[in-house]
């Protein structure tokens, strides 16, 4: 018992932990698969110098409204 006291302290537990959650986070799927996309439409919002308002990527509804609700995140993915 004592052997096992002694291989568990505190800085083994928590790289042990920390190793745990980044597998952890390592095997989830993404939750945004469109990561070219925003890249490509955070470029496009800085070379423009406005945000973006209609659809310019898609194929089916091109040139249609669209709200652009993460315009900040794009453009700080893109920089």
């Amino acid at each position: 018992m004592k052997r096992v006291l002694l291989w568990l302290d505190t800085r083994r537990l928590a790289t042990a932990i920390l190793f745990v959650a980044i597998f952890a986070m390592a095997v989830r799927a993404p939750a945004d698969t469109d990561t070219w996309w925003h890249l490509k439409a955070g470029q496009v919002t800085l070379e423009s110098g406005h945000i973006l308002q209609s659809d310019l990527f898609s194929h089916t509804r091109y040139g249609a409204h669209w709200v652009n609700h993460s315009w900040l995140s794009q453009v700080i993915l893109y920089l």
